[in-house]
C-alpha cells in the first residue's frame, strides 16, 4: 500500500514541474519578446517623430502652393533612413530603391498620409497635419511557444505646420516633470 501512495506522490511532482515549468517560459516570453517589442518601438518612434516633423515643412511648401506628398514621403523616407531602416535603400522613394519592406531587413513599412488617416485621433483628416507610420514585423524568441511566432510593432507621429504659429518649428515636453529631455 505504501508504495502505490509513493507512485502515485511522484506523478504528481512530474505534473507541478511541468506546469512550473510552463509557467516560467511563459514568463520569459513576456520579459523578454515584449520587452525586445518596446525596444523596437522606441527606435521606431524616434524615426516616426523626426520624419513627421521634416514632411510637415511640405504642407506649406515655400513659395505656396499645394501640398507636396512626394516630399514628405522623401523626407520621412530619409529620416527613418538616418535612423536605421531601410538601409539597402539608395535613394528616399516608394520605387524599388526606396523606402519599402523589401529594403529592410525586418520588413519595416514606411507610411506617411496627408491629411492623417482614422488613427490619428483627434488630428485625422486635417490638411494642417501630416502622419508618418512606421511598422516592423519582429519574429518572437519564447512566444512562439503559445502559437505567437511573430508581433507586429508600429507607430505613428502626427506633426503639423500652422503659418504664422510660434510653435510650428518647435519640440514640445508632453511630461516635463518626468523626463528631463526637453530641459535646457
Amino acid at each position: 500500500m505504501n508504495d502505490r501512495w509513493a507512485a502515485r506522490e511522484q506523478g504528481q511532482v512530474l505534473v507541478l514541474f511541468v506546469g512550473g515549468l510552463t509557467a516560467l517560459l511563459l514568463i520569459g516570453a513576456l520579459v523578454i519578446d515584449l520587452g525586445f517589442a518596446w525596444m523596437t518601438q522606441r527606435h521606431e518612434q524616434n524615426a516616426a517623430d523626426t520624419g513627421a516633423i521634416a514632411a510637415a515643412r511640405y504642407i506649406h511648401p515655400a513659395g505656396g502652393g499645394a501640398a507636396n506628398t512626394t516630399a514628405m514621403f522623401q523626407a520621412a523616407c530619409f529620416n527613418a533612413r538616418m535612423d536605421g531602416f531601410f538601409p539597402s535603400a539608395t535613394d528616399n522613394t516608394t520605387s524599388p530603391t526606396g523606402c519599402i519592406p523589401g529594403n529592410d531587413p525586418a520588413g519595416t513599412s514606411l507610411t506617411v498620409n496627408y491629411p492623417p488617416g482614422i488613427g490619428a485621433g483627434q488630428y485625422a483628416g486635417d490638411p494642417g497635419d501630416v502622419e508618418v507610420i512606421l511598422s516592423q514585423p519582429r519574429r518572437t524568441l519564447l512566444a512562439g511557444i503559445v502559437g505567437l511566432g511573430v508581433i507586429t510593432v508600429g507607430t505613428r507621429a502626427v506633426a503639423a505646420f500652422d503659418t504664422g504659429n510660434s510653435n510650428s518649428s518647435s519640440l514640445v515636453a508632453l511630461d516635463p516633470a518626468t523626463c528631463k529631455a526637453g530641459q535646457i
